[in-house]
């Protein structure tokens, strides 16, 4: 009988987020594959979660190494989950090497959703989109990065970018030369206490001011 992987999707910021399926699933599990150890002790105060679990690291330094872990666990028919720091595992997270070495073993894999940090920007933003390509996090620099934006945008999508608040200025700088005052948005700490989004156009003034602060997800129409 084929062992099973669950990926679960957890908070972006309010922990309210994680699903009654999602702590159903956490609370069954004997061992979890985290990025953060720190988020797992989180999540299980939060859920109400017995402690005694055995929680393995599968950072993006460590996440290779513990692939023979994981698939012991799932050879002995332990209940076995996956989570990241925040928002879905592999989607600029760790995560896609365990899911990949689960399915070639001939184990399954279940997907648990939840917050996403792409969607839940794009349907506050209030722009207009119905095609994007999501970028992530850009190459900090060269030809590579410029080619990703302007191949983006010449095929008419609109553009889903994260950045760190340390680079955000000069990316939009870099933006507004490449594309021109286009309509803009960012969304800043979302589901958190202090979630706000930043509307304007390329090249002109943001509606509140942006603060370089948090964490940031930019959408360009």
């Amino acid at each position: 009988m084929k062992s099973k992987l669950s990926v679960i999707c957890t908070p972006i910021g309010n922990l309210q987020d994680l699903s009654n399926r999602a702590i159903d699933v956490l609370k069954k599990s004997e061992i979890i594959f985290s990025e953060s150890q720190k988020l797992v002790k989180i999540l299980i105060k939060e859920a109400i979660i017995e402690t005694t679990k055995t929680i393995i690291s599968c950072s993006c330094s460590k996440e290779k190494q513990n692939v023979n872990l994981l698939l012991q666990a799932l050879s002995s028919k332990m209940q076995t989950c996956l989570i990241s720091d925040a928002g879905a595992p592999t989607i600029n997270d760790p995560g896609s090497i365990l899911i990949k070495e689960t399915l070639k073993a001939g184990h399954l894999v279940e997907v648990i959703p939840g917050p996403n940090a792409i969607i839940t920007s794009i349907i506050g933003s209030g722009l207009t989109i119905s095609r994007f390509s999501f970028l992530g996090f850009l190459p900090k620099k060269g030809l590579y990065r410029t080619q990703l934006i302007l191949h983006s945008y010449k095929l008419g999508l609109s553009l889903i970018i994260f950045e760190s608040p340390k680079r955000i200025f000069n990316t939009l700088k870099e933006l507004y030369i490449l594309l021109g005052p286009r309509k803009i948005v960012i969304a800043r700490e979302l589901t958190k206490y202090f979630e706000t989004y930043h509307r304007g156009i390329l090249g002109s003034v943001f509606s509140p001011p942006l603060l370089s602060k948090g964490e940031l997800t930019i959408i360009v129409e």
